[in-house]
C-alpha cells in the first residue's frame, strides 16, 4: 500500500515523516531525494540548469558542474518563471527516484510505503497512491512556525503559500487529516492507529 504524506509549509509534515520512521515504516523523503540529485556533479539536474541558468552552476576541481545551491536559491525567490523552469526540470527525474524506491521497498518485503511529497496534490501525484494523509494546523500557529526559521520573512511566506494547494483543499482531498497543533505524543498515536488501521483493512482484503 503506497501512502502519501503532504501538507503545507510549516504544517509538521517532517515531524509527521519521522514519527512514521520510528514506527518502522519506511518513508521516502521527496525533498532529501531532490538535494540528492542537485549534488551529483555533471548529473541531470546540474546540466539542465546550466542550460537555463548557467549563473547557478559552479565548476569543481575537476571541472564537474555542480549546482550552487545559495545562487540558484537567490534566482528563485520570489520568481515564479524560475520555479516553474526548476519544477520541470526536477519533477521527472525525481518520480524516476521514488519508483525506484518503491520498488526496493517491495522487494525488502514492506506492506506500507510513506512518500512524503509537499507538492503531493499540485504535481498530480495524489493519483499515485492508494491513500493520502495531510498534516494540517491552523493559519496563524502555521505562519508562527515558518517565520521562526532562518532566512523566512512574511513575504517569502505568502509567495510560498500562493503557489501550494489550499490547506482546505488539501484537507477535503485526504483520506486522512492530521491536525500537528496537538501534542507530539496525540500526534504520534493518531499516526500509528491510521497505519494500523490500514494494515487491518489491506489484511482482510488479502484474505
Amino acid at each position: 500500500m503506497i501512502i502519501g504524506l503532504t501538507g503545507s509549509i510549516a504544517m509538521g509534515k517532517t515531524t509527521a515523516a519521522n514519527m512514521l520512521r520510528k514506527y518502522g515504516i519506511p518513508v521516502f523523503d521527496a525533498d532529501k531525494g531532490v538535494h540528492d540529485l542537485m549534488n551529483i556533479p555533471n548529473g541531470v539536474i546540474a546540466n539542465e540548469i546550466y542550460k537555463l541558468y548557467p549563473e547557478a552552476i559552479s565548476l569543481d576541481k575537476d571541472n564537474n558542474k555542480i549546482v550552487n545551491r545559495p545562487i540558484l536559491s537567490k534566482l528563485a525567490s520570489g520568481n515564479d518563471q524560475v520555479i516553474n523552469d526548476l519544477e520541470r526540470i526536477i519533477h521527472p527525474v525525481i518520480l524516476n527516484t521514488r519508483l525506484d524506491y518503491i520498488e526496493e521497498q517491495r522487494k525488502l518485503g514492506h506492506d506500507i510505503i510513506i512518500l512524503d511529497i509537499p507538492l503531493l496534490f499540485e504535481t498530480g501525484s495524489d493519483k499515485n497512491v492508494d491513500k493520502v494523509i495531510t498534516i494540517s494546523c491552523p493559519l496563524e500557529l502555521q505562519k508562527a512556525r515558518a517565520l521562526s526559521r532562518n532566512n523566512m520573512t512574511l513575504e517569502k511566506f505568502n509567495h510560498i503559500l500562493s503557489r501550494q494547494t489550499p490547506d482546505k483543499i488539501k484537507r477535503q482531498n485526504s483520506d486522512f487529516v492530521v491536525d500537528s497543533s496537538q501534542s507530539l505524543e496525540n500526534m504520534e498515536q493518531e499516526l500509528i492507529d491510521i497505519i494500523d488501521n490500514l494494515r487491518e483493512i489491506k489484511t482482510k482484503k488479502e484474505l
